[in-house]
């Protein structure tokens, strides 16, 4: 768009267009973390604010039922509403048309899960969760767990399987081909850990490499599923080095307290090119995440040099959702960004 007066230009302001046909050569990627009974109005507008900061990539965070058996319902009828996690009512429909308004606008949608998650009741759904599991023990009398999740959620609990055992690789695969062939139109998985536990033991007493068992994972979610896109978590750069040379479609790093200096940004991001072989790098960095559990607004400078600092080794910033995000639960949306800062991000 040009102000001019004859032939005097006063001023001027374009638009970038992005035309790669593969958005692993840039990545932008953004979330969606809400799936209530949504009109699609609403939804609409999200889209558009996602399309305007120009996202190529959704991820979408906690939209499942369980996380070893994330489709509700079965492949030929799936539940038209069930709860989260965090007991959100979580609806179906709101789902597909965020997927479907997603590749409208040239964007992938992939479903979030972690690798190795099992609700304690998935023993009725054929998981071996003692065979399978984890522990933190070698004699198998502590299972090695995500605990104190709050009372109001479904569970509490969440007990962590060993990657590296080919039964589960096999189960957990099979749940997620079902999500697949169930009508969503999800493009791939995006992959989560909680990082590194130390050292862990399967059933038999053995220490196992996680770091192992993630790309044992890896390759075989591919194998499944040859078509469909992959990318995996490392927090905080754990198991990384055997991560990136799998078939995922770009390299994402979580960085937390220890590790998020402008410092430690810059050497992840050139250490993980070189350990992928050139692939992109997308960081979750959370700024202001010290402020996260009280209302406010995020601190404007913050936030874009935490930006600038990523883009300027090569990287991208996963942020920009239906909010600005805060802390690592997707959904918390506390802290506000001011207009001014809004309207910088959709130019930055």
């Amino acid at each position: 768009m040009t102000l001019q007066s004859g032939t005097t230009v006063y001023d001027q302001t374009g638009i970038g267009v992005d035309v790669s046909s593969n958005w692993a050569k840039f990545p932008r990627y953004g979330f969606l973390s809400a799936y209530g009974q949504l009109s699609s109005s609403a939804m609409d507008a999200t889209m558009r604010q996602l399309t305007r900061y120009h996202l190529n990539g959704l991820q979408f965070y906690d939209w499942m039922d369980q996380h070893h058996k994330p489709l509700a319902g079965t492949v030929a009828a799936p539940a038209p509403q069930w709860n989260d996690l965090a007991n959100r009512p979580t609806y179906y429909a709101t789902i597909k048309g965020y997927v479907d308004r997603a590749h409208a606008s040239g964007m992938k949608a992939m479903f979030y899960n972690l690798l190795y998650g099992a609700y304690p009741s998935a023993g009725t759904d054929g998981v071996d969760l003692a065979n399978w599991g984890l522990y933190t023990d070698a004699s198998h009398a502590s299972g090695y767990a995500i605990t104190g999740l709050p009372s109001s959620w479904e569970t509490t609990t969440l007990n962590l399987l060993d990657p590296n055992n080919a039964a589960w690789r096999t189960y957990l695969l099979a749940q997620h081909g079902n999500v697949y062939d169930a009508g969503f139109g999800f493009d791939g998985w995006h992959v989560d850990q909680i990082g590194d536990p130390g050292t862990v033991y399967n059933y038999s007493g053995q220490a196992v490499s996680l770091p192992q068992g993630f790309a044992s994972m890896l390759n075989a979610a591919k194998t499944a599923r040859p078509t469909k896109s992959l990318v995996m978590n490392a927090v905080d750069n754990f198991g990384q080095s055997q991560i990136a040379p799998t078939p995922i479609d770009f390299v994402y790093t979580e960085m937390w307290t220890n590790n998020e200096g402008y410092a430690n940004i810059a050497s992840t991001l050139q250490a993980n090119e070189t350990a992928s072989g050139g692939k992109r790098n997308v960081m979750a960095a959370y700024v202001n995440r010290a402020s996260s559990n009280t209302t406010g607004y995020f601190n404007d400078a913050s936030v874009l040099m935490a930006d600038a600092v990523m883009f300027a080794f090569g990287g991208s910033h996963i942020e920009l959702g239906e909010h600005l995000l805060g802390n690592e639960y997707f959904p918390n949306s506390n802290l506000q960004m001011s207009a001014r800062l809004q309207a910088n991000l959709t130019t930055y």
